[in-house]
């Protein structure tokens, strides 16, 4: 629509308020102001012609002036004085060809506004209101969101709609209205796609574009995506040849999506700068080339609210549309309608079989940098626009619900974006093309394709990977970082296309192997470059071929491959990793623990049980567990429980477990253990020890322990007792007079520790454990 057309027609009549009424959304009051000095009626037929068989008929028994405003399709009619404005509106409600009648009411002092007789709503817990005279749900809502209740005189819908609403039966209550929404616009012609490569061609500065051609390089779509243009309706064209499908208008059951009258070429524009083909030698090229059209039209004529959000919920329900393309809204910054928010949060949930479609809605040509609704919706991607210079055009609005921006032309149909028109002499030119599209509407679809192209390179995306990945990617402009007038930056193709495949990334193979040698692949796009590395070096070789690559061993160890995808979007990628044992891996599996069940029997004839745990190992499928060189349990993880000490006396127990691999056994071996029974012992209080030499002894509640380890003990300086989790239990600083050393390591709970021994040089570690 022609913005500046619109402020000119408001101002012919004197505007003067009458009265004030509001209506609950987004959980707040929105108010609406009503003058009834005027009534706007919207026709169910042609405009003029209703004009002329239903109005004239009345007009001189009630009104004495008139503007048919064909743009918004409503005419707007002054009355010779406001005591005959219930019988006027009577005269023109009993005509079968009236949609709507009412006084004129307007949101802000411009955007006309006319209620129905019907209330939207959705209730909590099933509760109906008394005013549900007849409930019914479209039939292309899965589950009942919202439910529409009739049979309602204009003059009780906002007290009633507001009752019910701050009862707090219900989520959302509002009245079902008609308001006008606005179209935000307004190959041989690739090189005026300068939205697409900008090499500085008509003033431009080279380089202000959306970076779309490395991402072609990855992919041009896929034929399975569907991109609803909800808007004008969209026909099938010369440059979209078979790839424009059966579609949805709210208004018309017949109508299949397509433009209506021989004008209403939005659509068609938006549908081509998402979808035309590429490299056919006539007209433009689309941004995914290989994607289809799902239409929708929304401007048949006289869509309520309760339409626009028909033909979203149908865009993802029964269209299946993957993106929702939206180059419309409500020219006031206050509007908000509860049930169309609600409608976009079922596509962005419900879409795509859960994963959620992805919605994407043009900010607006408001002049005042506030997003209008639909596009400050929580979730959708909200989008501006900048000159083919990288200056934001001063229509563009924005503020915090802002996403992106892309490069677009001026507004009201003196933009220089080129699009498909509509095919012959129907559209904005004679022709097939337009050269004068523009605004926040050109935009928009410009975010849509490149969404199907994130889509086409990795359908397991969900609506919200989708939309971060955009944000994420865009080239920063204005203020670093997010700002209220470019979002989080200009779109950039190439870097999301780029992150959505890198986001798909996996090396396959085994994660170990035995065998010499054992080959890797990555699933990255056929013909992109790909640089492997392995980490630490040593272990392995690597024979590098294109998507695969052959790991050759020399020595047993634990190896990190990585995949690095080159690409041409000017981003450093994140490498793609893999961890792969090789051979046995060498790995080191120390025994963690060993801890002795406090409730096991303290007597001379009784075992005694104790619990051990060793550090995982990753190829392993099986730990064995021994006793004095005896089997005595296998097990699938680290933990082996029960183990026994069987007997009293001074026999020394040997312990070790093996870790079975595909590779072979690893075993490590535990300290010596002695059960020692003099008496009994009371639970809590098990006399067992480390054995070893004589050097430094750990005195305890049993005999005096030695601990022979490995340093002369002229030498020693200082000692530290110290847990697996690094913890100090014991530090003790050792004089040269201090012979025989002895540690107390009274109250520390049994276990595995390490003995720190300082001998003036550095410090040496044994492995020792502690009963009690």
């Amino acid at each position: 629509m022609k913005k500046t057309v619109y402020v000119f027609i408001f101002l012919l009549f004197a505007y003067t308020s009458y009265a004030q009424n509001f209506y609950y959304s987004d959980n707040k009051k929105i108010y609406l102001n009503e003058d009834r000095n005027y009534i706007l009626v919207v026709p169910n037929t042609e405009i003029n012609s209703y004009f002329t068989n239903v109005v004239q008929p009345v007009y001189g028994s009630y009104f004495n002036n008139y503007q048919i405003q064909t743009d918004f399709g409503v005419i707007k009619l002054q009355l010779k004085n406001t005591s005959l404005g219930a019988a006027a509106i009577d005269a023109l409600k009993n005509n079968s060809q009236t949609r709507f009648v009412w006084y004129a009411m307007y949101m802000g002092s411009l955007m006309p506004i006319i209620p129905t007789n019907e209330i939207l709503y959705k209730s909590k817990n099933g509760i109906t209101p008394s005013f549900a005279t007849t409930i019914a749900a479209p039939n292309n809502i899965i589950d009942t969101f919202y439910k529409i209740a009739t049979g309602i005189n204009n003059e009780q819908i906002f007290d009633l709609a507001n009752q019910f609403y701050e009862s707090g039966n219900s989520y959302w209550c509002h009245p079902n209205f008609w308001t006008p929404i606005e179209k935000y616009t307004n190959d041989p012609l690739f090189t005026s796609q300068y939205y697409l490569k900008n090499t500085g061609q008509n003033g431009g500065v080279a380089g202000m574009d959306i970076n779309v051609e490395g991402a072609w390089a990855m992919t041009q779509g896929n034929s399975n995506i569907k991109v609803a243009v909800i808007d004008q309706g969209v026909e099938e064209h010369e440059d979209m040849t078979g790839r424009v499908l059966a579609g949805y208008t709210p208004r018309d059951p017949n109508g299949n999506g397509k433009p209506v009258g021989g004008g209403s070429a939005h659509g068609q524009a938006c549908a081509g700068i998402v979808a035309a083909t590429k490299d056919n030698n006539i007209g433009i090229s689309g941004i995914a080339p290989l994607v289809k059209i799902v239409p929708v039209n929304i401007f048949y004529g006289g869509e309520t609210q309760n339409d626009l959000a028909a033909a979203i919920n149908w865009a993802w329900n029964q269209g299946q549309a993957d993106v929702l393309s939206n180059s419309w809204g409500f020219g006031d910054p206050s509007a908000y309608f509860d049930v169309i928010a609600n409608a976009i949060q079922n596509a962005r949930i419900n879409g795509r079989g859960g994963k959620g479609s992805i919605v994407v809605f043009a900010s607006g040509n408001a002049y005042d940098r506030t997003a209008r609704f639909p596009g400050n919706v929580n979730g959708v991607i909200s989008v501006g626009g900048v000159d083919k210079s990288g200056t934001l055009w001063n229509y563009s609005c924005g503020g915090a619900s802002l996403d992106l921006v892309t490069p677009t032309g001026d507004v009201n149909n003196w933009g220089d974006v080129a699009a498909t028109d509509r095919m012959g002499n129907n559209g904005y030119t004679s022709g097939n093309y337009t050269n004068t599209f523009g605004g926040t509407s050109a935009a928009c679809p410009q975010v849509a394709g490149v969404a199907a192209l994130i889509l086409s390179a990795n359908s397991a995306l969900n609506e919200n990977e989708v939309a971060n990945i955009l944000r994420n990617t865009a080239t920063d402009m204005g203020a670093s970082g997010f700002d209220n007038d470019f979002g989080y930056g200009r779109l950039n193709a190439c870097k999301a296309v780029s992150k959505a495949i890198e986001s798909n990334l996996s090396i396959s193979g085994v994660p170990s192997f035995c065998t010499p040698s054992e080959t890797f692949t990555i699933n990255a796009p056929v013909g992109t470059t790909i640089t492997w590395s392995v980490n630490p070096s040593g272990i392995v070789s690597l024979s590098p071929s294109g998507n695969s690559v052959t790991l050759t061993k020399i020595i047993n160890g634990i190896v990190t491959l990585s995949a690095t995808i080159a690409n041409s979007c000017g981003q450093v990628p994140t490498p793609i990793t893999k961890n792969i044992i090789v051979g046995t891996g060498a790995f080191y599996f120390p025994i963690e623990s060993i801890v002795f069940d406090p409730n096991s029997p303290g007597s001379s004839t009784n075992n005694l049980t104790f619990r051990a745990k060793v550090k995982k190992v990753p190829a392993a499928t099986s730990y064995k567990w021994y006793i004095n060189n005896v089997l005595k349990l296998t097990t699938t993880d680290t933990i082996g429980y029960p183990l026994t000490l069987p007997s009293c006396g001074t026999t020394n127990h040997t312990f070790k477990v093996e870790a079975i691999t595909p590779c072979g056994t690893m075993t490590v071996t535990g300290p010596t253990l002695k059960r020692s029974c003099t008496g009994g012992n009371p639970p809590g209080q098990r006399p067992v020890a480390v054995i070893n030499n004589d050097k430094i002894f750990l005195k305890g509640k049993l005999s005096n322990t030695a601990i022979n380890i490995g340093v002369n003990i002229q030498d020693v300086k200082a000692i530290k007792v110290i847990d697996n989790l690094g913890r100090v239990y014991r530090s003790q600083k050792i004089s040269a007079d201090t012979r025989p050393i002895t540690i107390n390591v009274n109250n520390i709970p049994s276990g595995v520790y390490v003995l720190q021994i300082f001998d003036g040089l550095k410090w040496n570690s044994k492995q020792v454990f502690i009963g009690k």
